[in-house]
C-alpha cells in the first residue's frame, strides 16, 4: 500500500477513534451506525461519510475474521442489510478560463511554481502527485536523490525527463503498476508559455519547486496555496485542485500520448494556440522535413511568448529563417 494511501486510512481511523472509540462493540446498535453516517454527511460531505462508514465496517470485519471477536461478528450480521447511497461522481472540472486565471494570478502572487504545475495538470491530465511529487519516509520503496530530514521525494516530474526536443517521458503509477508515458510538450500551449517564462531550464532536479523552501512542495502546502490563488480568482470553493485534470475512464487510468492529443480535450483546449501551431506547420511543409518541424515550431512559439516576434510576423520568410537557424545549430552539434 502506498504511503499516501496509508495516510488516508490513518486519518479516517483517527477520526473514527476520536468520535466513536469510547463505545464498546457490544453496545453499538445499527441505529448508531446509521447515526454516524448521518452526522458525517453534515454540510453535504457525503464522500467523506461514505469513506468513514466503509472503513468502520472494515474494522468490524477485521475483528470478526482475524480476531474472531463474537461481538464484531454479531454486529456485522445486524448491519448486513444496511446500504448507503454512494456519492455521485464529481463532474465538475477546471475550465480553460479558470486554468489561465489561476496561472496569471499565481504569477502576481509570486508563486510561479503553482502556475507551472497548473499548466501540467490541466493539459497533460496529470494527478497532483504526478506533477509535484510527494514526500515519503526514507524507509519507503523507491530511490531518490532529493532528501529533506527523514523524508525523500518521489514521483514528480524531473527536468532530466524532458529532452532537448521537449519530449517528456514520465513514469506514473496505475492499478496495474508503473507505466511510462511520452508527451510532446510542444503541443501543450500552457506548458510552453510557462516554460518560456523560466528562461534557461535546469538539466536536472524537480521541475516544480516551492518558492519559499527551495524544495518540492508538500501536498498539503501546495493545495493550501492553490486554494489561496483560486480564491483570489473568484473560483468557487466547490472546484478543487484535483479537478484540474479532465475526468478519465477509470479513476486510475494513466494518460497516454493519445489521451493528451489536441483532439482529446474537446471544448477546453487552447484553440487559438492550436490554430497558430497548425499555421506554422503548414508553412514548414515545404521548408523542412517533418521530423525536424517540432524543433522549429518550438523556437517560434517560445519567441512569440517572450515577445521577440508577434503572430502577425508569421510568414514563409520568417519560417525559412528559423529552419536555417535549426540547421546551423545541428551542424554545430555534429562538429567535433
Amino acid at each position: 500500500m502506498r504511503h499516501g494511501t496509508r495516510g488516508t486510512y490513518d486519518s479516517l481511523l483517527r477520526r473514527i477513534d476520536r468520535e466513536t472509540g469510547t463505545l464498546a462493540v457490544s453496545d453499538i446498535t445499527p441505529q448508531d451506525y446509521i447515526g454516524w453516517h448521518t452526522r458525517w454527511c453534515a454540510n453535504g460531505r457525503t464522500s467523506i461519510a461514505h469513506s468513514l462508514v466503509a472503513t468502520a465496517k472494515q474494522l468490524f470485519g477485521y475483528g470478526s475474521d482475524v480476531l474472531y471477536d463474537d461481538d464484531c461478528s454479531c454486529f456485522l450480521g445486524t448491519i448486513r442489510g444496511i446500504h448507503f447511497t454512494p456519492p455521485k461522481p464529481r463532474k465538475r472540472g477546471v475550465t480553460v478560463e479558470q486554468a489561465n486565471a489561476i496561472r496569471a494570478k499565481a504569477h502576481k502572487m509570486e508563486r510561479p511554481s503553482i502556475a507551472l504545475a497548473q499548466a501540467f495538470q490541466f493539459e497533460l491530465k496529470f494527478r497532483q502527485r504526478e506533477v509535484i511529487g510527494e514526500w515519503v519516509p526514507q524507509s519507503e520503496p523507491g530511490a531518490s536523490d532529493v532528501m529533506n530530514d527523514d523524508e525523500k521525494w518521489l514521483r514528480g516530474i524531473r527536468w532530466s525527463e524532458i529532452d532537448a526536443r521537449l519530449i517528456l517521458r514520465h513514469t506514473v503509477l496505475t492499478r496495474n503498476g508503473e507505466k511510462e508515458i511520452e508527451v510532446d510538450l510542444k503541443r501543450m500551449p500552457m506548458v510552453m508559455e510557462e516554460l518560456s517564462k523560466l528562461g534557461k531550464r535546469p538539466a536536472s532536479g524537480p521541475v516544480v519547486i516551492c518558492e519559499w523552501s527551495g524544495i518540492p512542495w508538500t501536498s498539503h502546502e501546495f493545495r493550501r496555496w492553490w486554494r489561496k490563488v483560486a480564491d483570489a480568482c473568484g473560483i468557487p470553493k466547490t472546484v478543487y485542485n484535483m479537478d484540474s485534470r479532465e475526468r478519465r475512464t477509470g479513476a486510475d487510468t494513466a494518460a497516454s500520448d493519445d489521451d493528451i492529443s489536441d483532439e482529446g480535450r474537446p471544448g477546453s483546449s487552447n484553440d487559438h494556440a492550436r490554430r497558430l501551431i497548425e499555421k506554422i506547420r503548414a508553412l514548414l511543409r515545404q521548408l523542412s522535413p517533418e521530423q525536424e518541424q517540432g524543433d522549429v515550431i518550438h523556437d517560434i512559439a517560445l519567441d512569440i511568448h517572450s515577445g521577440k516576434i508577434s503572430e502577425a510576423d508569421i510568414c514563409p520568410k520568417l519560417c525559412r529563417r528559423y529552419v536555417t537557424k535549426q540547421w546551423k545549430a545541428g551542424r554545430q552539434r555534429e562538429e567535433p
